[in-house]
């Protein structure tokens, strides 16, 4: 077992997650924990409630994205029945694609997240 302190153990989940997207979402999440429950308690905090944080956000997305498709949706058919020719249509392909990017990504998060909490459970020393 290596021995890290706090500190050591923030400096490397800094360096290690702040390097892709899904990474600095797990990053914002735990430094969110954190800053709220304390590091120890942070430790301690069971794996449901992280899942259940991130079946959250996955929604308030999900909800988001939906509603900006169904608004293109209704603008789209407005202009239809007003007769104006659109040159571009909207992309329903490419929104579904980014829709399941995004959750897939939030998922990426959420592992990166749990990887980092093990990590530290497994490595944190308690300073003296």
């Amino acid at each position: 077992m290596n021995e890290m302190t706090e500190q050591e153990i923030l400096d490397e989940l800094d360096n290690s997650l702040l390097e892709t997207q899904p990474g600095i979402v797990a990053h914002g999440f735990l430094s969110e924990d954190i800053k709220e429950l304390g590091f120890e308690s942070w430790l301690k905090l069971p794996a449901s409630e992280v899942t259940e944080s991130f079946y959250e956000a996955s929604h308030e997305v999900s909800d988001r994205f939906i509603d900006d498709y169904l608004t293109l949706v209704n603008q789209e058919e407005a202009l239809d029945e007003l007769g104006i020719e659109q040159s571009m249509r909207m992309n329903t392909i490419g929104y579904i694609r980014g829709l399941r990017n995004g959750l897939l990504e939030i998922f990426h998060a959420m592992s990166l997240y749990l990887e980092s909490q093990e990590y530290a459970q497994y490595n944190y020393k308690k300073d003296e």
